[in-house]
């Protein structure tokens, strides 16, 4: 699911490549990380996003980004089944968790399924783009 009235406006490119994979159901979250990481990184059109775990996992398997920044408490399917399901992948992607869950267990919890980072929201941008970064394989 993407957000805002003129969806086809926010959709890769048939032919375009996908690097990074933004699921959240706060559209607000969504939108500034992707103007975050597309301004920032200067990657304008490679950025995805979704708001639900189903719809993550659909897109997932069709543009296969390199890197995800995933939510834990999404509707349809929660961060950590999607999250399970995509490091099963024979090439995983990079994946960052964000939460404002603060509990300690939910972090050791993603650790154990392969999380690459976990991060509480409020995000820092700067940490955040340096997670992009070392996951696209541009180190920070």
């Amino acid at each position: 699911m993407l957000f805002g009235k003129n969806k086809e406006a926010n959709e890769p490119k048939a032919d375009s490549r996908v690097s990074v994979m933004i699921v959240d159901d706060d559209e607000s979250i969504t939108e500034g990380l992707r103007e975050l990481i597309e301004n920032e990184l200067n990657m304008p059109g490679s950025v995805t996003t979704s708001g639900d775990g189903r719809d993550a996992l659909t897109r997932y398997a069709a543009y296969k980004p390199r890197v995800v920044i995933l939510d834990m408490m999404l509707p349809k399917l929660s961060g950590f089944l999607v999250l399970e399901r995509m490091k099963k992948d024979a090439t995983p992607p990079y994946v960052i968790m964000i939460t404002a869950n603060e509990g300690r267990r939910h972090m050791q919890y993603a650790e154990s399924m392969g999380v690459d980072s976990y991060m509480l929201k409020p995000i820092n941008n700067k940490k955040l783009l340096d997670e992009v970064k070392k996951g696209l394989g541009s180190g920070n």
